[in-house]
């Protein structure tokens, strides 16, 4: 019976988890490779949660992170230069449809 429950609790989860990857934006598709305030990372959290047509600005990082008072920075990935992140910020489109 236990088996059974793990089985059916594990296949939901991978329906889910497939639905939500399905959603996500890829990596190799934002216009950062790292994000943070003051050295402090925020990327992975960021990534999952982006979306498509979903404006990212300094506003919705201080909201979505719930730190604010420092400097937002980026890392360019065509430049691997670290950049101050743009007060207008950035919209995630999908080019591919």
């Amino acid at each position: 019976m236990i088996g059974w429950c793990l089985r059916q609790a594990y296949c939901c989860f991978k329906r889910k988890y497939k639905k939500l990857k399905e959603d996500t934006v890829p990596s190799h598709k934002l216009p950062w490779i790292w994000v943070g305030m003051d050295n402090n990372s925020v990327t992975d959290v960021l990534n999952y949660s982006v979306t498509y047509n979903q404006t990212i600005n300094v506003p919705f990082l201080e909201e979505f992170t719930q730190l604010s008072g420092g400097r937002w920075t980026y890392i360019d990935p065509l430049t691997l230069e670290h950049k101050d992140f743009p007060r207008d910020g950035f919209v995630i489109e999908d080019d591919s449809r």
